[in-house]
């Protein structure tokens, strides 16, 4: 059994080597602008939205409102059990943003819940609003711009470590010849 599990981590960690290899040389495509530093070479400063806000506020306004459909849904559904009427207000829940507190106005039942997720609702439409009017500075890597290779020799042959801007157009043909050469080494 001890054989079986050191045979599946030695096979695991080599096919799962060569890829962390590959992506140290891969310089970041985006980086988080620092005041008082110049942009680095083969990069280009520019803004944008301020992306955690916005998707926090966009995930938070969908999954409260949803939640919310789904409680006065079931609200209005189990309204009518036992004998009783339907209680149509709580139908008012569907609408965004106002809805959840019409329902806490007009029915005596559930007004923690509704209350919440009207709450909820405002706060990452708050969070999505502040989001996307606020910008903040990042370097990008620009694909165009002038950039070098070093090529240099290391233990397991020859290694080419390239700058932010450089397209991988290094191929793996021997230099002066169309095609790979088929000689027998001796």
């Amino acid at each position: 059994m001890l054989r079986i599990c050191l045979s599946v981590s030695v096979v695991a960690s080599s096919l799962l080597a060569p890829r962390a290899a590959i992506a140290e040389d891969r310089p970041p495509r985006v980086m988080r602008a620092e005041e008082g530093f110049e942009t680095p070479e083969g990069y280009r400063e520019t803004t944008r939205s301020f992306r955690p806000l916005w998707l926090a506020g966009t995930i938070g306004s969908g999954a409260s409102w949803a939640a919310s459909l789904l409680a006065s849904g079931l609200s209005y559904g189990l309204s009518g059990m036992f004998g009783s009427r339907k209680d149509d207000d709580y139908l008012n829940g569907i609408i965004p943003l106002v809805g959840p507190f019409f329902v806490v106005a007009e029915t005596d039942t559930n007004d923690a819940l509704f209350g919440s997720l009207g709450g909820l609702q405002i706060v990452s439409l708050g969070l999505l609003i502040a989001g996307l009017s606020t910008t903040q500075t990042v370097w990008v890597l620009d694909e165009d711009a002038p950039a070098s290779a070093t090529v240099g020799l290391s233990g397991n042959g020859v290694r080419v470590k390239r700058k932010p801007g450089l397209k991988r157009r290094i191929s793996s043909r021997p230099c002066g010849t169309g095609a790979r050469s088929s000689s027998s080494r001796g």
